[in-house]
């Protein structure tokens, strides 16, 4: 359930860096269009024109449009940097949520193998109460022959003991 929270979580911020992503690009992009179109103003500027010309001719209009151009760039040079940051930002959450995503992983991954050798252990345990069931049962058995067939009694006996053998060697192999 917390995985799934936080895998949720993940993906929300994952998308949310995709349009972080987008919107810087967009910003970049207009920083290279508005230094562009300023580089045209002012190489179209005849610097020259205003020398002969009979006119009184002001290149305030150009002036101020290039002002104009250079504080929206400043602004859009602050606005990318702040993307930048937010974006930093950003991708520090996503690489922590995705450590805890990965422990938690681990961790559930831990709690189920646990559990899984806890069944396994029970099961163990069940097959030994009921072979040594078994074998308590063939001692009783044996009790009661021993007077009249001891060599039947020796027999069991020998075959007991191969099964408490059996008995020993199955629960040394497992872990308790």
């Amino acid at each position: 359930m917390v995985i799934e929270y936080l895998t949720d979580y993940l993906q929300e911020l994952l998308g949310r860096r995709i349009d972080l992503q987008e919107e810087l690009q967009r910003s970049e992009t207009s920083i290279r269009e508005n230094k562009e179109f300023i580089r045209m103003i002012e190489e179209s500027e005849d610097k020259s024109y205003e020398s002969f010309s009979p006119r009184n001719y002001k290149n305030d209009r150009n002036e101020k449009k290039i002002k104009e151009l250079k504080d929206q760039q400043q602004q859009l040079r602050e606005t990318s940097m702040s993307l930048k940051q937010e974006l930093e930002r950003l991708n520090r959450r996503i690489e922590e949520l995705e450590n805890l995503i990965r422990a938690e992983k681990k961790k559930e991954n831990l709690k189920y193998v646990k559990l899984k050798k806890q069944e396994a252990n029970e099961k163990i345990y069940e097959l030994a109460v009921q072979q040594l069931t078994s074998v308590m049962n063939k001692i009783e058995t044996c009790e009661r022959i021993v007077e009249v067939d001891r060599y039947r009694c020796k027999m069991e006996l020998r075959n007991l003991a191969g099964i408490v053998k059996g008995i020993i060697e199955e629960l040394n192999k497992y872990e308790m």
